[in-house]
């Protein structure tokens, strides 16, 4: 919720794990689905989706800017 507080919030895709289950409705979701669908629901929403790669850069950026 920090991002609907006005935080610039980000969510590492490549660094967050997720694990199968099996839903109350007795089906199996693998574990790439469940980490895709996680991501699109907080996405933009909750917090902005990053890769490691895209949130290094940003920071080099950042910190380049705050240099000035």
């Amino acid at each position: 919720m920090s991002d609907n507080l006005g935080f610039e919030t980000y969510l590492v895709s490549d660094a967050k794990a997720a694990f199968a289950v099996k839903g109350a409705d007795h089906a199996y979701y693998p574990a790439e689905q469940i980490h895709t669908v996680s991501l699109a629901t907080l996405d933009n929403e909750f917090a902005k989706i990053l890769t490691t790669e895209e949130l290094i850069k940003k920071l080099n950026l950042t910190e380049a800017i705050q240099s000035y």
